[in-house]
């Protein structure tokens, strides 16, 4: 419904009330629209008296009469005479046949009022010849009913969740009399019910009788109010809603709406295992990580030469690093991480790690990555602390200080990376293909094999160096 808001506030200078009133009908669009086989609108004034089409909902039940999506079209004139008729004033309801590229369309159309004064229109339009079946001419009569309900604002009033969502296929369709006997009921709905242990006939018996479990029901005919509740009953989860129809204040019926959801819950439940299952891989995977990285440490300084502590501390921040991918993904729902606060966490491990005693070297990230698919996660953080190890151990020789970035940004799709650091840079003629430094080799592999993105550096001795690094995040995500 914000778009809807929005689409209003910029295009019209209605008021707020006036706004909020259409954003309120918008909201039982989708409902009315399933029930009357027809595609609804809302059309409004912009201030230079054009027409705006300020919401639509498509049916789900047929096919729509406009397969483009209309919403937020503005037109220099009323898209039909019924429209126009209730913009000019007197009428509380207007009906037209039309032509709509050889087809025959009836549009009904009904003023939506607020402050004494219209703020829009609403206009059902049903190809013709419209339902011929009982069953949807049941279900159109419901349509008419909550129409002339939402032109009096007695159904806005009323409206619950289900209103934003759409009635599928496998719903059941009940009616009721004010005293909750059953007036008619779909063939789904007499499916449901007899799992639920109904057998026979249920038009013309109290629904009551035929279940208990009816809080939904009795709070729209007692209170008028429309409720949404969902129950076990003998083994199967029904989601049952219900809607007062209301004529001039007076109820004269009950429209209820059900749904058998007991595979649905079963299958979140099953989801809801599975996430906490990885969650808790991830937790171990990372637990075990860094307790080999722990013995590293500890193994390192045992060793008596600088090139075998370094080649072991060098390792410990490479298992670090996926440790922390693992400690981030253990602690979310979703197999995905802002990487952004990830390459934060990496350039703290290796510092600890690699960074030379009594050296003054600060690590900063810049700008934003978004959420990065793990599988993309991992790879990467390899390579950002391959690099920035990389830096650490060669960049700032003689020098008790220096700067390493980390540049982020995302481009839809398009991730791109940089690490730049002003040290000494590399010497001349140094060609990255050809490189022996085992780090750098690394960094080659994972972004050309793994991660197939593209790999640059740049350097001039004594103003430091650059490495970019730019792949397809969603490339990647098509092919997992």
């Amino acid at each position: 419904m914000e778009r809807v808001r929005r689409i209003l506030k910029e295009k019209t200078s209605l008021s707020q009330a006036q706004i909020e009133r259409l954003v309120q009908v918008a909201r039982n669009m989708q409902l009315l629209a399933d029930l009357g086989y027809a595609d609804l609108f809302i059309y409004t004034k912009t201030p230079d008296g054009k027409y705006l089409i300020a919401a639509e909902a498509k049916p789900n039940t047929a096919v729509s009469l406009y397969p483009e999506n209309r919403a937020g079209e503005i037109m220099p004139k009323a898209p039909n005479r019924s429209v126009q008729e209730l913009f000019d004033g007197g009428k509380d309801e207007a009906v037209e046949v039309f032509d709509l590229g050889g087809r025959q369309v009836e549009a009904k159309t009904v003023p939506v009022a607020e402050g004494g004064a219209i703020a829009g229109v609403l206009s059902r339009e049903l190809a013709l010849p419209g339902p011929t079946s009982e069953m949807e001419r049941t279900y159109m009569g419901m349509a008419d009913q909550l129409l002339e309900m939402l032109r009096d604002n007695s159904l806005v009033g009323t409206a619950t969740p289900y209103f934003t969502t759409t009635r599928t296929a496998g719903d059941g369709i009940i009616t009721m009399e004010p005293d909750g006997r059953v007036s008619y009921a779909s063939p789904n709905a007499v499916s449901i019910y007899r799992r639920l242990g109904v057998e026979g006939n249920m038009v013309g018996r109290p629904i009551q009788e035929m279940s208990p479990v009816e809080p939904a029901v009795v709070t729209a005919l007692e209170a008028h109010r429309a409720s949404q509740e969902e129950g076990a009953e003998r083994g199967r989860v029904i989601l049952k809603r219900a809607i007062p129809l209301l004529e001039e204040g007076r109820l004269t019926g009950i429209l209820a709406i059900v749904r058998d959801v007991t595979d649905l819950r079963r299958r979140e439940q099953e989801l809801r295992i599975k996430e906490a299952t990885i969650r808790e891989i991830h937790h171990r995977v990372k637990n075990n990580l860094q307790t080999i990285a722990s013995l590293l440490r500890l193994q390192a300084r045992r060793l008596r030469t600088d090139e075998a502590r370094n080649a072991l501390l060098e390792s410990v921040s490479r298992i670090s690093s996926i440790a922390v991918v693992h400690e981030i993904l253990a602690g979310q729902e979703h197999e995905s991480i802002d990487f952004a606060e990830l390459v934060g966490k990496i350039g703290d491990v290796v510092g600890q790690a690699v960074a030379p005693r009594d050296s003054n070297i600060e690590i900063r990230v810049k700008g934003a990555s978004g959420e990065v698919p793990a599988e993309v996660a991992t790879p990467l953080a390899m390579v950002i602390t391959e690099l920035i190890q990389n830096a650490m151990e060669h960049a700032f020789k003689g020098a008790d200080r220096g700067r390493i970035a980390v540049r982020l940004e995302r481009k839809g799709r398009r991730l791109d990376v940089e690490v730049a650091d002003d040290g000494v840079g590399l010497p001349e003629g140094f060609e990255l293909s050809s490189s022996s430094n085992l780090g750098l080799q690394i960094v080659q592999t994972l972004v050309h094999d793994e991660l197939h993105g593209e790999l640059r550096l740049s350097s001039k001795p004594g103003s430091g160096t650059k490495i970019r690094i730019a792949l397809g995040i969603g490339d990647r995500e098509k092919e997992s």
